[in-house]
């Protein structure tokens, strides 16, 4: 059985990746003191989940934005967030890669997350 590429299977990874943090989002606004928790572990808010669940936010040089990394190795896949708005999701294997950019409600729930927790 042949392996899939990241290209076939990286819009899959994306709506796991935005299903993740739309449910990290709700958690948050429900919260009256902003702490939650998710599976057994409790967070004091959304930067504290982020700094918790993400391997590294740092500058990506590539694109002149700033990258979430939520995983690395084989596979990795994160975020880029560009200076002009635009997001990057990045989804790579071991000698593959695929990128997708966002737009409609992928965008806007990565822009929200950028918005309250990461343009800081």
């Amino acid at each position: 059985m042949r392996k899939k590429t990241c290209k076939e299977v990286i819009n899959e990874k994306l709506k796991e990746r935005i299903k993740q943090f739309e449910e990290v989002l709700k958690l948050a606004e429900e919260s009256e003191n902003g702490s939650f928790v998710v599976d057994d572990c409790e967070y004091e808010d959304l930067i504290d989940w982020i700094n918790q669940t993400a391997l590294a936010y740092s500058d990506d040089l590539t694109y002149r934005g700033k990258k979430l990394e939520l995983s690395w190795g084989g596979p990795a896949d994160g975020f880029i967030f560009l200076e002009d708005g635009n997001i990057i999701y990045y989804y790579q294997d071991w000698f593959d890669g695929a990128e997708e950019w966002l737009s409609g409600h992928e965008y806007e729930v990565m822009k929200e997350i950028f918005e309250r927790a990461l343009n800081i």
